[in-house]
């Protein structure tokens, strides 16, 4: 038999259901009548105050991203939304269940489940947006190879145009710009393997790629190899020169040269 609740105990559920208003469009006024059973004060009925603060934290965190214009990043959103519509879809689940035992109100129910709907459908809007700004930025990202492709023309020219018909640079020189064009290759391959699939890069492309990229390397530590020589040639050289040493280095030794293979380029 149950017992008649005290002063105490008939405004602690109502107050909790009343600040699902924040989300769920309940007036306040509509859930002061509410009278809790004296069980109102233990489990099940207590239950109803964890999803009231999840809630309205969820819908704070809505409140604060979308600030004066009311806008956020479709991504940002579908995620909030989504905890929202979950915490509809537990809340509802307790009103139901608890119901008869809890005195829940009708009215309540019936606005949370349209709260609900709401939430439901702000969320497949938000995700949706979210959608195609993933796609856009898939298609974006496609083009991203024009970058990579006209950066590494550049330094092949560069490369050309250096060596002239000879074929033939400094090496130094020659040892950064196929640091460049290795450092080219790495990003290139990255963004190959990366995106290969939305992309639809074809095989034939990465494997291009990973055997010029395998080239460029090994001419790389040819040219730096060939600088480092020279850096220490001259190095030394300098060293004789303060030391009053006879007669100075010739050949490749302080003019050096580093001759690109043939078909290299």
């Amino acid at each position: 038999m149950s017992r008649s609740p005290t002063p105490r105990t008939r405004p602690a559920l109502a107050s909790r259901l009343a600040r699902v208003g924040l989300a769920a469009g309940i007036a306040a006024p509509a859930l002061a009548t509410l009278t809790a059973p004296a069980s109102a004060q233990s489990s099940p009925c207590m239950a109803i105050q964890k999803h009231i603060e999840e809630r309205k934290a969820i819908v704070a965190r809505l409140q604060a991203l979308g600030g004066k214009k009311k806008s956020l990043d479709p991504k940002e959103a579908c995620a909030l939304f989504g905890k929202l519509v979950a915490n509809g879809a537990s809340t509802l689940k307790w009103a139901e269940t608890n119901k008869d035992w809890c005195q829940v109100p009708d009215s309540f129910v019936e606005g949370m489940r349209n709260d609900h709907t709401r939430a439901t459908s702000l969320k497949e809007q938000a995700c949706g947006a979210a959608a195609k700004q993933a796609e856009m930025e898939r298609k974006a990202s496609c083009m991203d190879v024009q970058k990579h492709l006209e950066e590494r023309k550049a330094i092949v020219a560069r490369l050309q145009a250096l060596g002239g018909k000879k074929k033939s640079l400094e090496p130094k020189e020659a040892c950064a710009l196929f640091g460049k064009l290795v450092a080219n290759g790495a990003s290139t391959l990255k963004w190959a393997e990366t995106n290969k699939d939305w992309c639809q890069v074809p095989d034939s492309f990465v494997e291009g790629m990973k055997n010029d990229h395998s080239r460029a390397t090994s001419l790389k530590e040819q040219a730096c190899g060939a600088a480092a020589k020279q850096a220490e040639m001259e190095r030394k050289a300098r060293q004789q020169a303060q030391q009053g040493g006879g007669g100075l280095l010739g050949g490749p030794g302080l003019s050096g040269e580093y001759k690109i293979p043939q078909g290299a380029l």
